[in-house]
């Protein structure tokens, strides 16, 4: 076992992988069906020949750069297993922030028994499933225009137990809603990302991620600022609106949303590194309840 290790972190240092010991152990933790700590205290353990042959082709793949979460299948979030496949956006840990305001806006509505919520671009169901999860009573409509992302979703709603109150929608943004739905909660996790800047994202992104996930247009606003136009109609009086966002994009967000819609209450949340990620409004109007 610790042969195959030397060879892998070897195979991935030489190809210019950042982290090639951390993701040599993880993939050969996974061939072996332990844990990535048991890896130190089982170096006499023998992998059987199918699984060393499974092993050296994850090893391979990651050296072309893919992602080791599409390697292994899945992306844990919030404590909990997500399945992720090409067809959806790997969850990253920033949009845990976006959940845990959810949370607390969920908590101010006070809406027990009551609470429907929209999750725009849902991918792998991420956001649904841990509001869901959190939030036992509520619903959630999740929204994604990609069919593919959508089965990868609903594979992950069944699989935590929530599929009886997510509904799954494949619309271009919100087109499947009918005028007359509205939501005391939405919640959105769009593409943000200047058109510009995707050709110099990490090759493991840029080469492997949905790019219809990524490219929010010039700027990286133009599927944000798209949203931002439709959401008068879906937005309760007194409900909030998350939005997680990009680098440098709060101001524009703020006149941008100014004139749309007439907020009581607008903040942003910062994420570890400072940036301003998670944009949190409420609209005038009298409280849920």
């Amino acid at each position: 076992m610790r042969d195959l290790l030397s060879w892998a972190h070897a195979y991935l240092r030489d190809r210019g992988l950042p982290e090639s010991l951390a993701d040599a152990q993880v993939l050969l933790a996974r061939a072996l069906g332990i844990e990535r700590w048991r890896l130190p205290w089982s170096g006499e353990i023998a992998a059987e020949a199918a699984g060393e042959a499974q092993f050296r082709d994850w090893v391979v793949r990651r050296g072309r750069f893919e992602p080791l979460h599409y390697i292994q299948g899945f992306r844990e979030f919030w404590s909990h297993d997500f399945q992720v496949t090409p067809e959806v956006l790997i969850p990253r840990p920033e949009t845990e922030i976006l959940v845990e305001e959810a949370l607390r806006c969920a908590r101010l509505l006070g809406r027990e028994g009551n609470l429907n919520i929209l999750d725009v671009g849902t991918g792998s169901a991420n956001i649904a499933v841990i509001l869901a999860g959190e939030l036992p009573r509520a619903k959630i409509v999740a929204i994604d225009c990609s069919p593919g992302a959508l089965r990868v979703a609903a594979v992950n709603c069944r699989d935590h137990g929530v599929a009886q109150r997510v509904f799954l929608l494949c619309s271009d943004l919100l087109l499947a809603l009918r005028p007359e739905v509205r939501f005391p909660l939405i919640v959105a996790n769009l593409p943000y990302i200047d058109r510009a800047g995707l050709d110099i994202l990490p090759l493991d992104v840029r080469n492997y991620e949905p790019r219809v996930a990524l490219d929010g247009g010039q700027g990286g606003t133009r599927i944000l600022d798209s949203f931002i136009t439709v959401v008068p109609a879906l937005l309760e009086e007194g409900g909030f609106l998350l939005l997680e966002i990009g680098a440098g994009q709060s101001e524009w967000l703020r006149t941008r949303t100014e004139p749309i819609l007439e907020f009581r209450e607008v903040r942003f949340v910062r994420d570890l590194s400072g940036v301003e990620r998670v944009y949190v409004a409420r609209r005038e109007g009298p409280a849920g309840g």
